[in-house]
């Protein structure tokens, strides 16, 4: 059996898709078999006969289908680690960060590649998706190690190995896309998050390339955070004392914002110069600069115990 060419064009021109190929070869195999029912069979055996056959050649050819496109999925990982070999050593410094939250887990990661049009590509958004929804599968796995909070960083060899719902290794579905878009492909980092219930993680990022919001999708963006949260007393008046959720999607927001290196300590005095602020909570909260984080928690009632800030490309600069 041949399917590996198609009317003269190769398999991997990029002219043929897997289900063209499929359908092609289907339909010439079924003109073939009608033609020898229609001259060499009907007309001996009858018509109830002739559908048995069909029937069974039915099934024989749903055998093959799946025969052929297996081969052609092995051709196109083959075809993909030859290509991940080839570019393996290029500078990536665009793509994407990725999140995901679901109850008292989160995951943040970060897939870089060579190109600012490769990141908008929706082949390298949904690997960024599967490869942020699989870490969160991993911490899901995870118990949490402390009172409140477990923190976990993964290293890019570690997370190679996971697998994705579909079965696949990290590792070969970054080199089928990399088969596919032509440009290096790497996972730079990723931290996991787990919490008891009276922690809140939330997450955030920016710009917001989905829209929709859907909570079993993974959110992407050129900047990703990370936040627990956890309630502390009965808040005070903080706009009409919002969920602990929300004060924990505007704290996300803050942080990507501003930048904090680490979150001080309440008490503190802020900075003389407020540009230069480093400690999260001796700064002024950027939806309401005319409160300082502090006072925000303190109205709220809760207090951040920990948090998560990546920027795409900031890892491979700071190693240049």
């Amino acid at each position: 059996m041949h399917v590996d060419t198609c009317r003269g064009k190769s398999l991997f021109q990029g002219s043929w898709s897997v289900q063209e190929i499929l359908w092609q070869r289907a339909y010439e195999e079924i003109c073939y078999f009608k033609t020898f029912v229609d001259f060499f069979i009907l007309p001996d055996v009858g018509e109830p006969l002739t559908n048995l056959l069909w029937q069974n050649y039915g099934k024989q050819l749903d055998i093959l289908s799946q025969i052929a496109e297996e081969w052609l999925r092995t051709q196109a990982q083959e075809q993909g680690w030859a290509k991940a070999a080839h570019v393996q050593g290029r500078k990536t410094v665009h793509g994407l960060i990725g999140i995901h939250t679901i109850n008292n887990m989160a995951a943040i990661v970060e897939v870089n590649c060579e190109t600012d049009f490769v990141a908008k590509n929706i082949q390298f958004q949904e690997l960024v998706k599967t490869v942020t929804t699989t870490c969160l599968h991993h911490t899901w796995m995870k118990e949490p190690y402390s009172e409140y909070l477990s923190k976990l960083n993964l290293s890019p060899t570690e997370l190679g190995t996971f697998h994705s719902s579909c079965g696949k290794s990290l590792l070969e579905s970054i080199a089928l896309t990399i088969g596919h878009l032509g440009e290096n492909i790497v996972i730079k980092r990723a931290v996991c998050m787990k919490s008891q219930n009276d922690v809140v993680i939330a997450g955030y990022t920016h710009p917001i390339i989905d829209p929709i919001y859907q909570a079993d999708v993974a959110m992407i963006g050129k900047y990703g955070t990370l936040v627990a949260v956890r309630q502390t007393s009965e808040p005070a008046l903080y706009k009409k004392q919002i969920s602990l959720e929300q004060l924990g999607r505007d704290l996300c927001q803050h942080i990507i914002g501003m930048n904090p290196l680490n979150i001080g300590q309440q008490g503190e005095s802020p900075s003389s110069d407020p540009e230069a602020e480093t400690r999260m909570l001796q700064q002024e909260f950027l939806l309401d600069p005319q409160l300082l984080v502090a006072d925000l928690l303190f109205q709220a009632g809760a207090e951040v115990l920990d948090f998560v800030r990546f920027e795409c490309g900031e890892a491979a600069l700071e190693k240049d």
